[in-house]
């Protein structure tokens, strides 16, 4: 942080103009890496899309359902350019929609009964209408899609009544209107209204008018940031920052969402309510079983009960007090040296007893499970995972470790399906006990070893350029 004093006489203008300059500077640096499309080069129509192709970028819009469009850019510079998978992506079996096709010199549409694309070729930039020409979103006129030093990304415009909701576990307000974000899963405490990564990312966000609704979710497992119109430089402060922002910055009416990877690819989800909003994301995302009814009951946890009198006790006090609980959960103190998939033969010898108990008693026991496995020789589960190459890498090859409860640890590598396997069989002997559910920790991935408070970027999930760390969740 640098801090300016304040002049008097003759310096005082030139201190007055600086800030202006300041913000000057940094708005030409920070605009400068971003390049956005041009002009449409060529356009090729298919049954329920259209593929548009400039002198950087090929750009496909699809509508998938009548409320529900495609949109994905990748880069002309690799021929055949190897994509990552969708992680979160499922079939939703949504029917062809109806769509109609409009071409003129100046633009290209394609509608559905619910949303209109209307794609302006020179430059490039792409908005959406509903069926009576009302404009629900669009791209920045001045930028719109693009790419940036680091991957691509996108500027569209709001009015200053939109409201943003969304984009996973966040700090401070719900509504994120005015708001900036990084999404990369970090393990991080303490954290304030102000910190920016937490535990989970989902990089998608709901915009709503006050009258309808709209939402966008960019497919992507690579670092992503959203600028939702957040005011940057206030040139009345002493204050300037100098340090390059974590996410580009904003023209006044423009928000950004972007990602580190190697194309973007988003859906638009035309509601026009909420609710329609989150149906058709969930449709094309999954949505959980329905979970038992007593997973919707007060469940007792905290760090940690140890040895299992002090479980039992718990119970027993719970019971007294006529409190409905329904679940007890168990730390990882239940553990063998913080070995996932063990229990401590001194303080908890018998958990099939215990649990058996506790169940008598009308408690469910949930264990806490966490990816990471200590690297220990002796110990059965870091053994098979060197023996079957299920571990996160380097480049190099070697097996990437970090530090949490148990000291060094090595990370499953669940874009492997013998990794996703191998890691589900091993929940044997703790559903063998009687354990009825499992709490899922520290899978940021976390590592106390590192300033982010998660796995550093030399980390290789599955084949070299794989991008999933936030699928790691």
């Amino acid at each position: 942080m640098t801090t300016m004093r304040r002049v008097s006489g003759a310096g005082l203008e030139s201190w007055l103009c600086l800030p202006y300059l300041l913000c000057l500077w940094r708005l030409v640096v920070l605009h400068r890496s971003f390049t956005p499309l041009g002009s449409c080069s060529s356009f090729d129509w298919s049954m329920n899309g259209v593929a548009f192709t400039t002198s950087s970028s090929r750009i496909d819009i699809q509508a998938l359902s009548a409320s529900v469009v495609r949109v994905r850019m990748v880069s002309l510079d690799e021929e055949s350019p190897r994509l990552p998978r969708s992680f979160a992506v499922v079939d939703p079996g949504w029917p062809k929609p109806a769509v109609a096709q409009e071409d003129s010199p100046d633009y290209a549409r394609l509608s559905t009964p619910n949303i209109a694309v209307e794609v302006h070729k020179h430059p490039l930039r792409v908005s959406f209408l509903r069926p009576d020409g009302t404009l629900v979103a669009a791209d920045s006129p001045a930028r719109g899609m693009g790419w940036t030093e680091r991957g691509a990304g996108c500027y569209k415009t709001f009015a200053p009544s939109d409201h943003f909701y969304g984009f996973g576990e966040r700090a401070g307000l719900l509504d994120k209107h005015g708001a900036a974000a990084t999404l990369w899963n970090t393990d991080v405490n303490p954290h304030t209204s102000g910190t920016d990564s937490l535990y989970a990312s989902i990089p998608f966000f709901i915009s709503f008018s006050g009258e309808s609704a709209y939402g966008i979710y960019m497919d992507t497992a690579a670092r992503s940031t959203f600028n939702m119109g957040k005011p940057e430089f206030m040139p009345w402060t002493s204050d300037f920052d100098l340090r390059p922002l974590p996410y580009p910055e904003t023209s006044p009416g423009e928000y950004w969402f972007g990602t580190d990877g190697r194309c973007l690819d988003y859906y638009f989800f035309a509601g026009p309510g909420i609710p329609d909003v989150v149906r058709a994301y969930s449709d094309l995302t999954g949505r959980m079983q329905l979970p038992p009814l007593w997973a919707l009951g007060y469940h007792q946890c905290r760090f940690s009960y140890c040895p299992e009198s002090q479980v039992l006790e718990v119970a027993q006090a719970m019971r007294k007090a006529d409190i409905p609980c329904d679940a007890i959960y168990l730390d990882i103190d239940y553990m063998d040296g913080f070995r996932v998939f063990t229990f401590n033969p001194r303080h908890f010898p018998d958990p099939a007893r215990l649990i058996s108990s506790l169940s008598r008693d009308g408690f469910k026991v949930v264990t806490i499970v966490d990816p990471g496995v200590k690297t220990d020789s002796r110990y059965r589960i870091y053994r098979q995972g060197q023996r079957k190459r299920v571990f996160i890498r380097r480049p190099d090859g070697r097996v990437y470790k970090g530090r949490v409860w148990p000291g060094i640890v090595a990370y499953p590598d669940f874009t492997q399906p013998v990794s996703r396997t191998w890691w589900a069989d091993n929940h044997a002997v703790l559903f063998d006990a009687g354990v009825r559910g499992i709490w899922n920790d520290m899978n940021e991935p976390s590592n106390f070893a590192t300033t982010t408070g998660t796995l550093d970027e030399t980390a290789i999930h599955g084949e070299p350029g794989e991008e999933v760390e936030h699928a790691y969740v």
